[in-house]
Formats: C-alpha cells, structure tokens, sequence
C-alpha cells in the first residue's frame, strides 16, 4: 500500500442501464448521505458481522464502523479477506494463526460534494469492488445503483503550453513487422536524427523495442531541457507516429512536479499524503483530507462539475437498506 489517494465522484445510475462507459445524461442525483447514514445503522445490531460480511464476486469484503468528525466527511474502511494460511513467530517457531486478516482500503466520502479519495492498495478492495459491495445493501425495489466515477484528467503534452522547466523526457518506441519493412523500403521521413537511431535500431540491430530517456539525475531545480528541442523532437517523431509506445514528459510549471502523457493521457486525478508508513489509518486520513481535496480541486473540478451539471433528480425515495445475505455467501457464520 502507498501514501497516494485518488479522486472519485459518487451517483447513481438506473439499474437497467449496462455496459462501462456512460455517458453525461446517464447519471441521477441520490440521497447518498442517507444511504451511508442507514449503513452506519447496522453497527448498532447484534448481528453486524453476519449483515455486513459479504461475497462480492468471489471476494469476502466486509465494513468497518465508520469514523465521522463534526465536518462533512466520513471515513470508511473496506476490508478484503486474506486468502491462505497466515503464521506468526511464537518462541522461535512459526505457529499458524487462527483468526482473520484482511487488506484495508479506505475511502473518505464528502456528504455535501459527493465526491471521495479512495486509497491505492493493490491488494485490497479496488473502487468497482466497493462499489459493488455498496450496492448489495440497495432495496430491489429501488430502480437505482449506485455508481463510483473516476475523477480523470486530461495530461496530454499537447495541452502543457511552455513549461518554466523540462527535467525528463522519456521515449518507450516499438516497432511491428509492418514498421520495420516501411523503414526497410525507404518510405519514412528521413528527417531528424531521432529516426536515423530508430532505422539503424531495426535494420542493424533487429530491435522491437527502444527506450530512450533525457534529462537530469541529479541537477539544480533550475536545470532544464530547451523546450524547443523537446518540441522538435516530438514533431520528428509525429512523422512515425505508429511507432511510438509512449512519450512521457516530466516538468515544472510551480513549484510541484508534473507528468504529461502523449498517449492514453486521461489519468485518474490523484494526491500523495506526507505519510510515513505503509497503510494510511482511517483516522489520518479523515483528520487530513480536507488538504487533499482543497490542493488538487481545479485538477478534479472540470470532470465533476460535466457530470454534476448533467445528473438528473430521482424522485423515487429509497427504502430501508437490504439486510438479508444468502448465509452460504457468508463468511462470518
């Protein structure tokens, strides 16, 4: 687990409406401060664990009770059941322990934006597994689920105008059979010599794959790349462009680090806690988020405000939480 959150927004969809990529219009407004206030509820039962302990696609998930401060913010931990046998060292001897571990990832949820970071735990439970988790408590008489949006945003280098500073340009360039006879047959540009190195590459020395990285390992914070030659060079390789993987652009516009992409350049808005340590309590993160979310909201706030400004009203009102579980897909029995 690292120090890094990431930004989401939280509505509704109709529960008919299928697929991965929604559009605008597809998104309601709910209620969902009172979903998690019914949520928060089923603490206070004699049977929580049973209620709460769910399989979610296979996965055993289960909720912890809630850390709430006297601001709009709620803190939610999500646990993922360890598979496997655990051990622990008793007296020199590694003796197996016979309880229950789980992966934690947390989630800090604005009741008044609805909009949550979630943390980055590889090995607990990811935002489609909560969400799911989430919407095993929602009435089948209500027509709507609830949906987990990435707050992404777009890092195309195309949109980084002229940066105070370049500190690394890094090149990842591949190269299938049809690239490699179009250089073979002298019928790419022969301009720059960014593409004298990459046809030497395929016809000299049979290379797929080149990665190619300039920039400082250590420097000066002012130390930078010209920035017309950074520009050149990207012009040169847009004459070949079926051959780039990958142009990944590290600069400095303030005083913070940023990364431009000139691919697949739509990344989920993220933020790194000043944290030492490997997990990031419940407790920290309720007590710290609200710096998170002031310091990357012109980041996150574009996306948001195209989805807010589309979602419509349901006006169907939802009714109490669905308690029963199938005991079988119980992991608490």
């Amino acid at each position: 687990m690292s120090n890094k959150v990431e930004f989401f927004l939280c509505t509704f969809i109709k529960k008919d409406c299928e697929g991965t990529y929604f559009k605008n219009n597809d998104y309601y407004k709910g209620d969902l401060k009172k979903f998690f206030e019914g949520l928060y509820d089923i603490f206070d039962r004699k049977d929580t664990k049973k209620i709460l302990s769910r399989n979610i696609s296979g996965k055993n998930l289960v909720v912890s009770r809630f850390n709430k401060n006297q601001s709009e913010y709620i803190s939610i931990p999500f646990g993922k059941l360890k598979k496997g046998v655990t051990f622990h060292m008793v007296d020199d001897t590694l003796q197996q322990l016979d309880t229950k571990l789980f992966e934690v990832t947390s989630m800090v949820f604005d009741t008044v934006k609805n909009i949550a970071i979630i943390t980055k735990n590889r090995l607990g439970p990811n935002y489609t597994q909560i969400e799911e988790y989430l919407n095993s408590f929602i009435p089948n008489d209500f027509e709507y689920k609830i949906k987990i949006v990435p707050l992404l945003e777009d890092i195309s280098i195309k949109n980084v105008g002229t940066p105070k500073y370049i500190k690394k340009v890094d090149l990842r360039l591949r190269l299938d059979d049809s690239t490699k006879k179009q250089y073979g047959t002298g019928l790419k540009s022969n301009k720059g010599q960014i593409n004298s190195f990459v046809d030497y590459s395929t016809n000299q020395l049979n290379s797929t794959d080149i990665s190619i990285s300039f920039g400082f390992h250590y420097g000066k914070k002012e130390d930078s790349l010209d920035i017309e030659c950074v520009k050149n060079l990207i012009e040169e390789l847009e004459l070949n462009e079926e051959i780039i993987n990958q142009i990944t652009l590290e600069y400095y516009n303030g005083e913070k680090k940023k990364t431009a992409l000139y691919k697949n350049s739509s990344l989920i808005v993220d933020y790194y806690f000043d944290f030492r340590g490997e997990y990031l309590p419940s407790e920290y993160l309720l007590n710290n988020c609200e710096a998170a979310f002031q310091s990357e909201v012109m980041r996150y706030r574009p996306r948001m405000i195209e989805i807010k400004s589309n979602e419509k009203s349901i006006s169907q009102v939802m009714g109490p939480l669905k308690l029963d579980w199938n005991p079988t897909e119980s992991f608490e029995d």
